[in-house]
């Protein structure tokens, strides 16, 4: 999948700002327009040439957090 490669290929400090950013959001009801999350999702939606669901974005990058971090154990 598309979002699977994209996230695959982020930092570790770009995974940490987007975990940061998908907190904020989910405490405020707020995403921030100009973050690390919405460069990705854009990315990935300008890449698959269609909308996409921002909770797809989400998922990937949260799974790819704990796939890292388990990685280290």
């Amino acid at each position: 999948m598309l979002i699977k490669k994209i996230v695959s290929e982020l930092s570790d400090t770009d995974l940490a700002k987007a975990f940061t950013e998908i907190e904020e959001w989910k405490n405020t009801g707020i995403l921030n327009q100009s973050g690390t999350f919405t460069i990705i999702h854009s990315k990935f939606e300008e890449k698959s040439e269609e909308e996409q669901n921002l909770r797809v974005t989400e998922s990937a990058i949260l799974f790819e957090i704990g796939k890292r971090f388990t990685a280290n154990i």
